[in-house]
């Protein structure tokens, strides 16, 4: 039993030595891609997990895409309410509660109308 152990412990040493090796050569080469020198599109999102998907997905698009995160909007403890919604939604981490409320009142005429529809129908 003891042969097998120590058979295993050096299989499992000679597969962490090559792991190291390669990442040691990669990080001497420097990054595969270089960042583009045009910028095409930056845009700034919050830094929480369910933003990451949007980031991700965005800079997939192209290469000149650039995503950065903020810290920033923490600091709104706001909560929004679509057109036509009587559902409030929070923006803001869920360990913190809503200060102020955010409606849309500038709406094209009738489009309130038309989302109240579209809910109802939603709902049903």
């Amino acid at each position: 039993m003891a042969r097998d152990s120590q058979t295993t412990d050096w299989l499992q040493r000679a597969i962490e030595i090559a792991w190291q090796r390669e990442l040691c050569e990669q990080l001497v080469a420097g990054p595969r891609a270089a960042a583009p020198d045009i910028v095409s599109v930056q845009a700034a999102f919050c830094i929480d997990v369910r933003a990451e998907v949007f980031r991700r997905a965005l800079e997939a698009q192209h290469p000149s895409v650039q995503t950065i995160g903020f810290a920033g909007l923490f600091g709104m403890p706001v909560e929004y309410v679509p057109i036509a919604s009587s559902n409030a939604r929070p923006q803001l981490p869920g360990l913190l509660a809503p200060k102020f409320r955010v409606t849309d009142t500038a709406a094209p005429a009738g489009l309130a109308l038309r989302r109240a529809a579209r809910l109802t129908l939603d709902a049903a």
